[in-house]
């Protein structure tokens, strides 16, 4: 318990760091075109908070997932490093937390406080009891598996029950593009960090090359895409030319 409380407490903040900052951004926001330019307006803005929101944060999880061994031996004692394995699960569980929050605004701006708890308390029953039945088998790698399935389920729910009030539409094309993206920066973070130039795992610059040329990579990739649009292209330009006009 003590192994899987501490690395899990470690992933989970990491990731909700962004995701909830990003979250209450979008509160008012959401609030505010829900009241002057309704139902249609509100969904619209929802499906570009969720592009926003899968492009910012589904490489920060993949990257963590991919550098999970690295990331707890640099934030842990020796006898927790093992605990490595259930990264992976508690940063896409935190992420798809993430989404949930977003595909259930139709329940909190209709005030249907009821529903809310009734998929909050299925999706727990799932994971307890998930983890009653296979942890004392497999052993706690399996809770983190447990917590993502019962957070999907979670996800699934808001999503439904939100739609006779607001609909939340998850970006096909969006989500199929940064995954692509997802993955070739992935590739390049895993292959960065297999180098093992000091015979006992990968160093401190090994782990900043890894999220330097995993950043380069993705926005690279999106840009390819065409995931970029125009005017963010525009501000990326800008500020890359602000960089090198920076006097020293």
């Amino acid at each position: 318990v003590g192994l899987y409380s501490a690395v899990y407490n470690i992933s989970d903040k990491t990731i909700n760091l962004i995701v909830a900052l990003f979250l209450l951004s979008m509160g008012p926001m959401v609030a505010n075109a829900w009241e002057k330019i309704g139902r249609e307006g509100t969904e619209q803005m929802l499906t570009k908070l969720t592009r926003l929101f899968l492009i910012i944060c589904l490489p920060i999880t993949v990257g963590l997932s991919l550098l999970a061994l690295p990331f707890v031996t640099l934030l842990t004692g020796e006898a927790y490093h093992e605990g490595y394995r259930i990264v992976g699960y508690v940063a896409f569980s935190t992420f798809t937390w993430g989404l949930s929050r977003i595909a259930c605004w139709g329940l909190i701006l209709n005030n249907k406080t009821q529903q809310f708890a009734i998929n909050q308390i299925l999706a727990a029953i799932l994971n307890i009891g998930l983890n009653l039945l296979l942890v004392p088998r497999y052993g706690y790698v399996v809770a983190g598996i447990t917590t993502l399935i019962g957070y999907l389920l979670l996800l699934f729910m808001h999503a439904f029950t939100s739609r006779p009030y607001l609909t939340w539409r998850l970006p096909r094309k969006i989500l199929l593009n940064v995954s692509v993206a997802a993955v070739l920066m992935g590739l390049v973070v895993f292959g960065i960090n297999t180098l093992d130039t000091q015979g006992n795992g990968i160093s401190l610059i090994h782990l900043f090359l890894a999220i330097l040329a995993g950043a380069i990579v993705y926005i690279g990739a999106l840009w390819l895409l065409g995931e970029i649009s125009d005017e963010e292209k525009s501000m990326v330009k800008r500020f890359c030319l602000a960089l090198i006009r920076r006097p020293a």
